[in-house]
């Protein structure tokens, strides 16, 4: 059946043996193993038992593979297992960052855009007043555009399409909203142009404030900005409000950009409808009583 072991014998080779595995294990760069080959199980070194020269029995099992469930015990798998997840969660955080810095000059872009979309209506209100004075050249001063891009541009391809798609849907629209104003020129006179670039500066101005107060939220980057900041939220709102009371009293008579009386027909749906109702039935009395007099 056999050798027969002693105890001292079984027990030289159980040292051979962990000599051996040591040596091997030790030569063996396991990380670039585990890496390299999908699903190897956790590491099985059989050993001898102690007693097994003096065990009255002695047996031998030789079975399959081992699959997973050496997994939990194997320090080496185990080991590799989280080097990969705190390596993958380093990276993942490095990136974040890196991100998180981009929005940031995003938002910092967004909230200069709005400063100077203030600052020019303040340009145009002294132009308008100075065209209603009769003076020569009233708009002299507010001449230069705002334009709603950045510098430098961000690569998009590395932010989320959530973060970018309504980014990109304000600036064309942005940009829509001018070419509207050029085409009413057919129209409408200078002032009423100017006039109509007020409403557009004040709608897209609060539209980038929300954007960048979210993207302020999603970063962390604290409270919002300055009293600057404030104060052109300020005169983007009376500017505002300013058109929806005109719009309450005369919605049929005034013309504003498409944007904003979109957002008034949301606010008052059957306002304009009303008002048409009462021109018509005005106009119907008029006419009945010119036909009486006659």
């Amino acid at each position: 059946m056999g050798e027969t072991l002693t105890s001292s014998e079984a027990d030289s080779h159980a040292l051979a043996l962990a000599q051996s595995y040591l040596e091997i294990l030790t030569a063996t760069n396991l990380a670039a193993v585990f890496d390299n080959v999908d699903g190897l199980s956790g590491l099985f070194l059989p050993t001898v038992p102690s007693g097994f020269a003096d065990a009255k029995h002695r047996l031998l099992v030789v079975g399959m593979e081992t699959k997973a469930w050496r997994n939990k015990e194997c320090k080496f798998k185990q080991g590799n297992a989280i080097s990969k997840f705190l390596d993958r969660r380093h990276e993942n955080a490095k990136d974040k960052q890196r991100i998180d810095h981009v929005k940031l000059e995003i938002m910092d872009q967004l909230e200069s855009f709005a400063n100077r979309c203030a600052s020019l209506m303040y340009d145009i209100h002294e132009g308008l007043a100075e065209y209603y004075r009769h003076e020569p050249n009233p708009f002299s001063g507010a001449q230069r555009g705002v334009e709603l891009k950045f510098d430098p541009e961000p690569r998009w391809v590395e932010l989320p399409v959530r973060f970018v798609a309504p980014l990109r849907a304000l600036m064309r629209e942005y940009t829509d909203a001018a070419e509207w104003i050029t085409r009413s020129g057919v129209w409408a006179d200078t002032a009423d142009q100017y006039e109509s670039e007020l409403e557009r500066l004040a709608f897209y101005g609060l539209e980038v404030l929300v954007i960048a107060e979210k993207i302020r939220t999603e970063i962390d980057a604290g409270e919002r900005g300055t009293a600057q900041l404030e104060a052109s939220r300020a005169e983007f709102n009376g500017l505002i409000e300013q058109r929806r009371d005109a719009y309450k009293k005369r919605p049929l008579d005034v013309t504003f950009i498409p944007e904003l009386e979109a957002q008034f027909e949301r606010e008052m749906p059957d306002h304009k409808s009303l008002h048409a109702r009462i021109r018509k039935a005005e106009i119907e009395k008029r006419k009945a009583e010119e036909n009486t007099v006659e």
